[in-house]
């Protein structure tokens, strides 16, 4: 009944949930039905609405062209014929014909007609559209006042091209429209007049879309309805289904029959389920069958008796002992016919007591069977209680002891044979007096157990001299109610316990009481096992299945069970392994992991024949993955039971397929190292500890095939030196010893003798031969002739001194150079450390000797420094040294000085030496210094400080406005250590994106047109802000970025100037101006990197101007031509930036060809009040005038310079007057601005800004 109402319970959860999901989903669908239907309604009304108002404007369109083509006087007849009047007049017809809430109105601020004028709703509508210029329609909304609920849509009515022929300028107003009554003028085409007003009612859309949503409701309910009962009874169908009859099953099987068992259909878990519980009941009868079996071995009888119905059961073998048929009603009425009289009562007292009180029946009585034979027999029970402590039932057995009770009668004739029997037996046998606990027997296997002598022990208590402390409690009481009763909860059972020896050690024995009634006393009969080794072995057996358990469970390889090749157990390892779950391969054939049936069939095959021969079969197979990936394994089987094979085979399977690529991997790289010491021309061998050779290159199995050695046992002394003996002495010293001695690599030298006979010497180079534990097991070992290297050593060692002074001093200038400064600079702070004197470094740079570099070739340069050395050597004793540090920085020695003047007073001399001009090849030219002192030991104690500070003291110097000298002082340090972090930031500033390029417009100065723009580099700092070019360029341009800048600032404004020329901000004409350095000039790619920039950009050649300086053109006159005349070719411009601020020459001008020069802001700053600037500036513009170049003038910030330069014929300039640099973003407001206005020659404040 329980289990009924639990699948009552089942079914209705069962359903509800069904009722439940059916119900949330049927929610859901119309709560986005609902929303959609009414989406849906009001789009309809929307495009009812678009469809009106497109009505209206072409009406619109239809009727002002129509009044404008009939050319009628406005009149007060024909005024309703313009277009808004027409309208309103179709409007009006409309609502008359259509009497609803839907109305359409014109609504204008400007309108002559009352009804015309726009409501509250309709005027912010118009408010919204000037306000949206780009807004094509509007819906709003709106609840009158009488509680009435609209929405209005709204459209916007703008000034169109034909609008303006009657509302334009008044003075082309057609005369046909002119007079009192002529309509509104000056509107621009755009602007908004009033709205096209639709008023939709609400209440009419949302009652449509109510509408619709309840109809669509009522179809919902009914689907919904029908999923919910065709869910339901699918559910009903395929679950409880099967659920009521595994619960029929289950009550069949409570109830004894244990036969029942459970279709199985499908292949759902259910079905598994059937499954299980019809192997469960299998289990169930087969273990009922051997418990009968074992009751009518042991001639024992089970019962069982319920405590409140007095009803009970009886196995087959209780009714054979009774006699009595098996149908025959078990219960205590049915007993006590068959009780004999005399212990009837005694029987039933002992039933009635344990169900009441449920105490233990255990008792011994007679019975009569039908045929009246007497038996006796022993009946014991245990109650069986409820949660509240409730006897629920007995449950006991009930043995013939017949036999027993006749060995009874004889036992006082047996007494002899039972002691000699109880001396023989293992098992201790100890009999004691419950009323007093004092041992009565002890034979000679409980002394042996115990260690108590027979002697020893009888008499004493049993409980202290043989229990252990903490069963004494215990013992005493049940002791006390064992002499009373002769019961007790341990009677006939057998127990494992802990006893205590006379040594006070404790062995585990197992104990079986008895009892035994003599007169009035009851004696305690005691059998004890010494259990030490079965307790040893269980444990051992214990651990040793659950190690064999937590092998197969965590072992990194695969374990199973195949009986027939079908899988019977697996371990984790191998489902990882194939991909499948230990579900999916139970029951399975092993085929399943195969990739073939072909290798399904040669596994077998050739592991079974190992098997039937051996019992144990190992093969390297392929299996395949679930996923279809194929993996290599060895494949080991055993047979379970070789007398048996059909018990099937445990495997064991190892993943072999990282083995199998490594060992191909290892393989190639053997034969790849093979193949690179074989490379090498020189004999290699790998030697063990023995000398024997283990491999060797080809050039060593060479020398082998020549001396005619067997390869098969060789030895190295063999090989070198064709002896027996390893090698040994100066001439041989043995590697081998050496490198196990030491441990470390070694390089000896032997001399051997070639092949002629000849003396050769061969350096020897040994390496350590390490093991897998880093111990040395050999060594590496490869030898080279170096007879003709020593030769050539000797004849080289002649000509160190020579070498010597080539790499201590400077080609150039025969100065000692960097190197040897350093050394003797060393020298000089030991030798003023130990006598305690000063010394100084002059750091020397010279003044404007780049730009005479660039200006000549580098011949010309190097004919100044020799200059310049000669005359330095003129003035230092010998005692000091002067260097040539590198480019042009020389360096100073001076050594023992007195005080720091005496360093100064250098300094001037050597300033001196530059107030002379250095005649170079029939040239005057005059130099000037920048020197940097520092003094040891205030300075610096080391060559770095010291070298470093007198370097940043002459930076100082030129700072200072150069040809002066400098003392370090420790803020130049942070100047210098600033300059090194601000290099180490321009080398990331392009790779993060910080240049930028400003841009300066230049303009025709007689049109005031925009000619183009000049492209200028910024570097915008995270930290320090907007970087200025005269901090970073000179940077640039001595670490070589200058190449890398250069070239992103063509392509960066190369790209920007055809963006501008796409969206119009730039005339197609207008020039993109770009400065080009020195060093991108002498590059070998520069015409190739230019042509690509505008490849990449697609401006057009002719709209680039490239800036190069006068130096360019004089270091290297041919190549500049032939360069510039390439760019010319590809039409690209060229013009002289800062012209005349170098050495010019105007034969380069002549056969260069150039297209413009520039006016350095320098000549420009002071026009026109100095005279001599005015006189550079006319003839820069006659010069160019005369070469038929353009000219521009750089730096224009009065309205007086530009006044001059117009004057005096100069075509363009750029200057601060016009603009100042400007990002891209400013210079695209700039131009737009500027193209929209006229321009004229003043200052723009807001422009400079």
């Amino acid at each position: 009944m329980h289990q009924r109402l639990r699948m009552s319970r089942l079914q209705l959860k069962i359903w509800l949930g069904t009722a439940i999901a059916v119900l949330i989903g049927f929610i859901a669908v119309q709560i986005d039905h609902y929303r959609a239907s009414r989406e849906g309604i009001i789009q309809t009304a929307l495009i009812e609405a678009r469809t009106l108002h497109a009505v209206l404007t072409a009406t619109r369109k239809v009727y002002s062209q129509l009044f404008l083509d009939s050319k009628l006087p406005l009149t007060e007849q024909t005024i309703d014929l313009l277009p808004v009047h027409a309208l309103a007049h179709i409007a009006a017809e409309m609502r008359a014909q259509e009497p609803s809430q839907l109305t359409i109105k014109i609504a204008s601020l400007e309108s002559r007609n009352p009804d015309n004028h726009p409501d509250a709703v309709e005027s912010a509508d118009i408010a919204y559209f000037a306000e949206h210029p780009d807004a094509t329609e509007r819906l709003t909304p709106f609840t009158a006042p009488d509680g009435a609920r609209f929405y209005y849509y709204s459209l916007p009515i703008r000034t169109e091209s034909y609008c303006l022929e009657c509302h334009g300028d008044p003075k082309d107003v057609p005369d046909a429209v002119r007079g009192p009554l002529q309509p509104a003028s000056g509107y621009v085409e755009g602007s908004i007049r009033g709205v096209s007003s639709i008023r939709l009612p609400m209440d009419d859309i949302e009652a449509h879309a109510n509408a619709y949503f309840l109809k669509s409701l009522r179809d919902h309910v009914l689907v919904f309805l029908t999923l919910f009962v065709v869910g339901g009874a699918l559910l009903q169908h395929f679950v409880i289904g099967k659920v009521r009859r595994i619960q029929a099953g289950a009550t069949a099987l409570e109830q004894g029959h244990y036969d029942a068992r459970l279709p199985v259909q499908g292949d759902d878990e259910l079905a598994d389920l059937a499954k299980a519980f019809n192997r469960m009941a299998d289990s169930i009868a087969l273990r009922d069958k051997r418990l009968r079996d074992a009751q009518a071995s042991a001639h024992l009888g089970f019962w069982t008796l319920d405590a409140q119905s007095a009803k009970g059961e009886w196995s087959e073998e209780a009714y054979r002992i009774l006699d009595l048929d098996p149908s025959t009603p078990a219960g205590p009425e049915t007993l006590k016919q068959c009780l004999n009289p005399k212990d009837a009562q005694m029987v039933l007292d002992s039933l009635q007591d344990s169900m009441e009180h449920g105490h233990p029946h255990d008792i011994d009585y007679r019975i009569l069977r039908p045929s009246g034979e007497e038996r006796w027999v022993h009946c014991r029970a245990r109650p069986i209680k409820d949660r509240n402590g409730q006897v629920r039932h007995l449950e006991g057995y009930v043995q013939d002891i017949t036999a027993r009770k006749t060995v009874e009668r004889r036992l006082a004739e047996s007494e002899e044979q039972l002691r000699v029997a109880l001396e023989s037996i293992r098992d201790a046998f100890i009999i004691t007096d419950a009323a007093s606990d004092r041992i009565m027997a002890w034979n000679p296997a409980a002394e042996r157990i115990f260690g108590y002598s027979a002697k020893e022990a009888i008499g004493r208590s049993v409980h202290p001299l043989l229990a252990p402390a903490h069963y004494h409690t215990s013992a005493r009481r049940q002791l006390e109610h064992f002499a009373r009763t002769g019961q007790g909860p341990v009677v006939g059972e057998t127990l494992e316990l802990e006893g205590l020896r006379k040594d006070g050690s404790t062995v585990p024995v197992e104990l079986s009481l008895s009892a035994m009634q003599l007169g009035e006393r009851w004696l305690a009969i005691g059998l004890a096992r010494d259990i030490s080794e079965r307790k040893r072995a269980e444990q051992a057996l214990s651990e040793r299945e659950q190690r064999l358990s937590s092998i197969f469970r965590a072992a990194p390889i695969g374990i199973g069970l195949l009986q027939a090749r079908i899988f019977k157990e697996v371990n984790a390892t191998f489902c990882a392994m194939v991909g499948f779950t230990r579900e999916e391969l139970l029951e399975q054939s092993a085929r399943i992991v195969y990739p073939s049936d072909l290798e399904f069939a040669r596994v077998g095959r050739e592991k079974y024949e190992q098997v039937k021969r051996t019992g144990t079969g190992n093969v390297e197979t392929r299996l395949r993955r679930k996923n279809g990936e194929i993996i290599h394994v060895l494949l080991s089987s055993t047979l379970i039971d070789k007398e048996n094979p059909a018990e099937g085979t445990t495997f064991t399977v190892m993943d072999i397929t990282k083995q199998r690529l490594a060992n191909q991997a290892l393989e190639g790289e053997r034969a790849f190292l093979q193949h690179v010491i074989d490379g090498i021309d020189d004999p290699i061998l790998v030697i063990a500890s023995d000398y024997r050779v283990l491999r060797m290159n080809r050039v060593a199995r060479q020398s082998i095939i020549d001396a005619e050695f067997d390869a098969s046992c060789l030895k190295c002394h063999r090989i070198s030196h064709h002896s027996e003996q390893p090698c040994s002495g100066d001439d041989h010293p043995c590697p081998l010893r050496e490198v196990l001695d030491t441990g470390n690599p070694c390089k000896l030298i032997h001399n051997h003798r070639g092949r002629n006979g000849e003396p050769r010497t061969f350096e020897i180079a040994a390496s350590p031969l390490r093991g897998e534990h880093n111990e040395i097991i050999g060594i590496i070992e490869s030898s080279r002739d170096i007879t003709d290297q020593l030769a050539l050593m000797e004849q080289l060692r002649e000509k160190d001194l020579s070498y010597a002074h080539l790499v201590q001093h400077d080609p150039l200038t025969g100065l000692p150079n960097r190197l040897l400064f350093a050394d003797r600079l060393s020298q000089g702070i030991r030798r003023a450390h130990r006598r305690d004197n000063k010394l100084a470094v002059l750091f020397i740079d010279l003044d404007r000797f780049k730009h005479i570099n660039d200006s000549f070739d580098h011949n010309y340069g190097d004919e100044v420094l020799r200059a310049v050395s000669t005359r330095l050597k003129t003035i230092f004793r010998e005692d000091d040294t002067v260097a040539r540090m590198g480019g042009d920085e020389f360096a100073v020695i001076l050594t023992e000085i007195k005080d720091d003047s005496d360093a100064a007073l250098v300094a001037r001399k050597v300033l001196n030496l530059f107030g002379d001009h250095f005649e170079i090849q029939d040239h005057s030219i005059f130099l000037g210094a920048s020197i940097g002192l520092s003094i040891y030991p205030e300075h610096g104690t080391n060559v770095d400080e010291l070298v470093r500070n007198a370097d940043a003291a002459m930076h100082r110097a030129k700072e200072e406005g150069r040809n002066t000298y400098q003392y370090y002082a420790q803020e130049l340090t942070s100047k210098a250590f600033e300059r090194v972090r601000l290099e180490a930031s321009l080398h990331q500033a392009i790779l993060r994106e910080e240049l930028i390029l400003h841009y300066q417009p230049q303009l025709d100065l007689k049109t005031g047109s925009l000619c183009g723009v000049e492209a200028l580099v910024r570097w915008q700092h995270p930290e320090m802000g907007l970087v200025s070019p005269a901090r970073f360029i000179p940077l640039a341009e001595e670490s070589g970025l200058i190449l890398e800048i250069g070239e992103w600032v063509l392509r960066e404004a190369t790209r920007q100037m055809k963006a501008w020329q796409d969206t119009g901000v730039m005339a197609k004409g207008a020039l993109m101006s770009v400065n080009l350095s020195v060093k991108q000039f002498d590059q070998e790619d520069m015409i190739e990197q230019i042509h690509a920039a505008l490849e990449d950009s697609g401006l057009d050649s002719a709209c680039l101007e490239l800036e190069i300086t006068e130096s360019i053109m004089l270091q290297a006159p041919e190549l500049a031509a032939k360069r510039l005349s390439r760019l010319r070719d590809l039409g690209i411009r060229i013009a002289v930036d800062d012209f005349g601020t170098g050495y010019s020459s105007l034969g380069y001008l002549r056969s260069l060809p150039l297209t413009k020069l520039k006016i350095d802001q320098s000549f420009v700053a002071d026009l026109p009040s100095d005279p001599n600037d005015v006189a550079i500036a006319k003839a820069v513009i006659g010069l160019a005038r005369s070469l038929s170049l353009e000219v521009l003038a750089e730096g224009i910030e009065t309205q007086a310079q530009l006044d001059f330069l117009v004057r005096e014929g100069c075509q363009s300039g750029q200057g601060y007057l016009f603009s100042r640099p400007l990002d891209a973003a400013a210079i695209e407001h700039y131009l737009r601005q500027y193209k929209a206005s006229d321009w004229a020659p003043r200052t723009d404040e807001t422009l400079r800004a």
